[in-house]
């Protein structure tokens, strides 16, 4: 377990997000240190059950790699090309950035919620 603190203080040292979630998941999960490395402009490696579209969203929207969470070939490819590519780090991670401010911001949420209740 590490502080708030802590973990922005190690996250600020990484280049690459990861998110890992178990294969036999049935019900979509969205993992919520997503969103803390979007705001870090950082790109993604996800590997996830069939059930979650996390993954897909990341590939859509140019912000991240995604592989099935049993396909060890395919996470080490992931892997291997942002290691290699550093521009195509920095690209993602500001796609990244950008598709946050665009979706998730709170201020989308909002308006969302007063378009459905008008």
């Amino acid at each position: 377990m590490l502080s708030r603190e802590k973990y922005e203080e190690l996250e600020a040292c990484c280049d690459v997000g990861m998110i890992f979630l178990d294969s036999r998941f049935t019900i979509p999960n969205f993992p919520s240190r997503l969103l803390a490395y979007l705001e870090c402009k950082m790109p993604v490696i996800i590997a996830t059950d069939g059930s979650t579209d996390i993954g897909t969203i990341a590939q859509q929207n140019s912000f991240g790699l995604w592989s099935h969470s049993g396909d060890i070939d395919k996470i080490r490819e992931n892997i291997l090309t942002l290691i290699s590519n550093v521009q195509l780090r920095v690209e993602m991670g500001v796609n990244g950035f950008d598709f946050l401010s665009s979706n998730y911001h709170v201020s989308v949420a909002y308006n969302e919620i007063i378009q459905k209740i008008n």
